[in-house]
């Protein structure tokens, strides 16, 4: 009997302090018939050297050393490369427990027309580790619940690293190169394709929390592509009518973009997406009180009509708010 391979890919990019960590939780897995393909992604740490050490120790692993292009590229050539039957993500900076493989393919297989696995996480923030959901329960989705569940975000969430895919998911996927919040781009369509979806309330993969990396506060393009992640989201389940109050979703995001974004010096980038914001947020001017609530709605009227007293009346709140969380 074939035993399946599992791609594991790994992006690298300047993480020598946290690369051993993650690499030896991957190597070290109970399930041994692996592909573990890295992506040194133009690292200028000590990265790479680290990467073709446990190349030359394991011979599971391929390195593949790529001028600086991002998590999407970096991703996409992962998956043009991979052999496996199965595929799964792991961030560089993360760390998995060492039956997570086996117990997510264990799981996988055990249920016919399943083509997702997705299980709890820890959230990790210096010394303290936290678990999401550690109830060890098993609950099953059919393609257009588990589209519903992602769409409110709260138990399935939009990340790739704490599911365990079939490879044939991704035969015409990739991820948007360019683009930040690149998992929000694409697991919607991932979802599409299924038939089933298992999520499992054992934790198994570590996140690990940066404080400079949680958003990125003076680069716009990082929200804006944030919001249009979610926008594009929310109008493919409109479109499939799975996400009914999709419209709330984009006015509410788009809102909250508008006032980080105001709160930055001004700039080139700053002047785009308050612009392509305002565009989309006028396609549901004809979304009142009744559907978006009177706050939102006031909030929004405030920005069309008295955009240049909002932008000061907001930056005031925020200094006095800062000045209040330091007292």
């Amino acid at each position: 009997m074939k035993v399946p391979l599992i791609s594991v890919i790994i992006p690298v990019y300047n993480v020598e302090q946290y690369l051993h960590q993650c690499l030896e939780s991957v190597i070290g897995q109970t399930y041994k018939n692996l592909e573990i393909i890295l992506i040194d992604d133009g690292s200028t740490d000590n990265s790479p050297r680290i990467c073709d050490d446990f190349a030359a120790k394991d011979k599971r692993i391929v390195v593949i050393h790529q001028h600086n292009a991002g998590l999407s590229s970096a991703r996409n050539v992962g998956l043009d490369m991979m052999t496996g039957d199965y595929v799964s993500f792991v961030d560089s900076d993360d760390w998995i427990e060492k039956d997570m493989f086996a117990t997510l393919l264990t799981v996988l297989e055990g249920e016919e027309d399943t083509e997702i696995v997705v299980c709890s996480y820890y959230w990790v923030r210096g010394e303290r580790c936290m678990p999401v959901d550690n109830s060890g329960k098993k609950v099953i989705y059919t393609r257009e619940d588990a589209l519903k569940e992602l769409f409110r975000d709260k138990i399935i969430r939009n990340y790739v690293c704490d599911k365990f895919y079939r490879r044939e998911l991704f035969k015409d996927i990739r991820f948007p190169v360019g683009r930040f919040y690149e998992d929000i781009a694409v697991t919607y369509k991932i979802f599409d394709k299924i038939n089933k979806l298992i999520l499992v309330g054992i934790p198994k993969y570590y996140y690990r929390i940066h404080e400079d990396s949680i958003v990125a506060k003076e680069n716009p393009m990082k929200g804006y592509h944030f919001f249009l992640g979610m926008y594009e989201q929310a109008c493919f389940g409109i479109r499939e009518n799975l996400f009914a109050k999709g419209y709330s979703t984009i006015v509410k995001t788009g809102i909250h973009l508008i006032n980080h974004i105001i709160a930055l010096d001004y700039s080139c980038d700053v002047a785009e997406v308050l612009k392509n914001t305002l565009l989309i947020l006028h396609k549901y001017d004809t979304y009142g009180v009744r559907e978006l609530g009177f706050g939102v709605c006031f909030r929004r009227y405030l920005i069309y009509h008295f955009f240049t007293p909002y932008c000061w009346c907001y930056k005031q709140y925020r200094k006095m708010f800062k000045r209040r969380g330091r007292g």
